[in-house]
Order: structure tokens, then sequence, then C-alpha cells
């Protein structure tokens, strides 16, 4: 029980940086510090796995404790997505398309040009779509 109130101290908190900075290298820095502290995930051999079972343990927990309204889902389903866009950031190249392909997820690497191509498609369809 001490894990799921570690997590849900750690979304919370993540909850109140997100609405507090601006920045999103402080952001990281601050959010890379909070989970270290409340939901670590050392990558020794020695902890993985005890630290990852109390990760999907806590998960799982609080998912149903939350699952009781409409409004406490949606605050979780968001304080869970911004907690795992943290971690996928913070994995090298390599972690993240091992990562990918333990989960099934197939996806090809862009750099940053062509990221920078897509929003910019992705901002005229949109124009498109509400001048139509």
């Amino acid at each position: 029980m001490d894990t799921c109130l570690c997590r849900l101290q750690l979304l919370r908190r993540l909850e109140q940086l997100k609405q507090r900075e601006g920045n999103d290298k402080i952001l990281n820095e601050k959010l890379r510090a909070l989970a270290k502290e409340h939901m670590p995930l050392r990558q020794s051999s020695e902890h993985f796995d005890s630290d990852r079972r109390k990760d999907n343990i806590s998960h799982f927990i609080l998912r149903l404790a939350y699952s009781q309204s409409g409004d406490l889902r949606r605050w979780f389903i968001t304080q869970e997505c911004h907690l795992l866009k943290h971690r996928v950031d913070q994995l090298n190249d390599s972690e993240r398309s091992a990562f990918m392909s333990a989960n099934g997820i197939d996806y090809e690497h862009i750099d940053g040009n062509h990221m920078n191509i897509c929003a910019i498609y992705s901002h005229f369809f949109v124009y498109v779509s509400l001048c139509s």
C-alpha cells in the first residue's frame, strides 16, 4: 500500500509541476528528481524486477481506485500519460527501441526536420478543416 501512496504522491506532484513549469527542460529535470524520489525504476539487475513489479502493482491498484467516476478516471489517465511520456523521453535510442518492440509498437524513428515538416502539415490540415 505504501507503494500506491508513493505513486499517488508522484502523480499529484507531477500535475502541480505541469501547471507551474513552462520550461520543458526545467520540468524534465524536476520530474526526473521527483520520479527518482517516489517511484525509482533502477536499471541494475538486482532492483529492476522488484521496481517494475511495484510500478505495475501500484498502477493497477490506483487504476481501480480512480475508475469510480469519469472525472477521477480522466485525471488518472492524464497523469499516467504524462508519467509515461516522461519515462519514454528519458530512454536513449536503443532503450526506446527495445521498449517499443517489447510492447508491440512498430515505429520508425524520424529526425527533427521530418518532425517539423509533419507539424507544419498537421497545422495546415487543421486550418483547412476549420475553414471548410
